[in-house]
């Protein structure tokens, strides 16, 4: 579950770059209540929630310490409440 905070944690403060792999800080940091909208932020915030349901559905981490990571490290960054998350991202 540390590897899959800290790509939560990379992929909420850096950009990679597809041709160099190169890492910047992100210019979409700070309050992301208002950057909901922005492609790139709702699909990096769909791809790491996909990727924690995954690791579900393959029994490497239990569905509670998931929820829990889930509840504080991605959906507390976007200021709305679970079941709107998930309609956000459209599930």
């Amino acid at each position: 579950i540390c590897i899959y905070e800290l790509m939560i944690e990379t992929g909420m403060m850096y950009d990679r770059d597809p041709e160099t792999g190169i890492m910047t800080p992100t210019e979409f940091g700070g309050d992301l209540g208002e950057k909901l909208d922005i492609p790139e932020v709702k699909a990096e915030f769909k791809y790491l929630y996909s990727y924690g349901m995954s690791l579900i559905s393959k029994k490497m981490v239990d569905i509670d310490t998931m929820k829990e990571v889930v509840l504080e490290k991605l959906i507390a960054r976007t200021g709305l409440e679970p079941k709107k998350f998930d309609e956000w991202l459209g599930y």
